[in-house]
């Protein structure tokens, strides 16, 4: 069984080397490391190239944006399941691939998705995630983060990321399996961390086109009571996080 992992990135060496040496430093053998680069100018591409012996293949060229570099990752992907660990997220251990036992996964037409470790200015918190229907329709929990989800290889590949989306696009795509029948299996695994703040859905002032873009992904009407009900439900996990607990 083979994993590809699809890494994009966009002037931001920075944060690509740990990424990158996240993924090569997993114990299973079988995977397919691409990483999608859009024309940076900052010497990420030098640093690509510096581990391109390594890497399966690798692309920089002019993109729409990171859902447009996703897309084209899906487009020369080859796994069994497909993982997406963009820059500057990174693997939680080197056993994490290993450890969600994607081999045991009987129904390929299953979504694997785990736990997300998420930095907070105030601290780390493990962020356990609901699934689409609690999320969407009961505004209950934390909505399944594409830094936890493995998609079966031969159901992503008929599938694209709405460019239409800014924001929410993976939200919008991971909704639509949903509603189209693909299950989805969790697993109690912490897969991948990410740091708050670094991504436009993180951004305080983009809030409300979060929410709505949210909204629109699960197909559900944009209104000051959803907008409500949402901020509600993050002041919910906020204090939560205060107290020291997990997000669930």
């Amino acid at each position: 069984m083979k994993i590809t992992i699809i890494t994009v990135v966009r002037n931001d060496v920075g944060h690509l080397e740990s990424t990158m040496q996240s993924v090569l430093q997993q114990t299973l053998s079988e995977i397919e490391y691409l990483v999608i680069d859009g024309d940076s100018s900052d010497g990420t591409v030098e640093l690509i190239k510096k581990y391109s012996d390594k890497l399966t293949r690798w692309i920089s060229e002019p993109d729409k944006g990171v859902y447009d570099a996703m897309n084209k990752g899906i487009a020369l992907s080859t796994g069994d399941f497909v993982y997406f660990l963009n820059s500057g997220d990174t693997l939680l251990s080197s056993t994490t691939l290993a450890e969600m036992h994607l081999e045991q996964v009987e129904d390929k037409n299953t979504i694997v998705y785990g736990n997300v470790l998420a930095k907070y200015w105030d601290g780390e918190y493990v962020e356990k995630p609901k699934p689409f229907f609690d999320t969407c329709m009961k505004f209950k929990g934390i909505g399944i983060n594409h830094q936890t989800m493995f998609f079966p290889g031969d159901v992503i590949r008929q599938y694209k990321y709405d460019l239409r989306f800014r924001i929410a696009a993976d939200y919008d795509m991971a909704y639509r399996m949903w509603k189209q029948g693909i299950k989805f299996l969790y697993r109690d695994v912490t897969v991948a961390r990410y740091e708050w703040g670094n991504g436009i859905s993180s951004n305080p002032n983009k809030l409300l086109d979060v929410y709505r873009e949210n909204a629109k992904g699960c197909q559900q009407e944009w209104s000051p009571l959803y907008w409500l009900k949402m901020m509600l439900e993050h002041y919910r996990l906020w204090k939560k996080r205060k107290n020291g607990l997990q997000f669930v």
